[in-house]
């Protein structure tokens, strides 16, 4: 079976249209169609794995055919929960990912742009709360030259 039969076997099972299967991934309608099209572009890898979990299968089952579509109750392969620890480094990491995984696009999106908005600095359109700066971390040299 190719990589086109599963997506669409997969949207399918979940009762998903295209459109809702797009919006829930955060791509256009016509990716999902090319995806499911025999000889078509393949999903990114990100977009792979949002797949899987919108569709509620197996990524392996998805991007291989190998492995169970849908993984059972007592499967020995470890809840989503739990395999966090691949990708988040801290609490904060997983709570961040928790709470980008629950949104769907257009929020998640939006999420995504505050951080790089206050990674780069930009904060002229955000409102500090009262005794809250966004310019942190303070460098270490300027803690150390004010204790001097």
């Amino acid at each position: 079976m190719k990589i086109a039969d599963r997506i669409r076997m997969a949207r399918r099972r979940a009762g998903l249209s295209q459109c809702r299967l797009a919006k829930q991934v955060g791509v256009v309608r016509s990716a999902v169609a090319q995806w499911e099209r025999l000889g078509g572009p393949r999903p990114t890898s990100e977009n792979m794995a949002k797949l899987a979990c919108c569709c509620g299968v197996s990524y392996e089952w998805l991007a291989t055919g190998r492995g169970q579509m849908v993984l059972s109750e007592d499967s020995e392969v470890m809840p989503v929960e739990i395999e966090f620890h691949l990708y988040a480094q801290c609490e904060l990491e997983r709570r961040l990912l928790t709470t980008f995984r629950s949104l769907q696009y257009p929020g998640n999106r939006g999420l995504v742009e505050l951080l790089e908005a206050l990674a780069s600095g930009d904060n002229s359109s955000f409102d500090e709360p009262s005794g809250v700066s966004f310019n942190r971390p303070v460098a270490l040299s300027h803690k150390i030259a004010g204790a001097a």
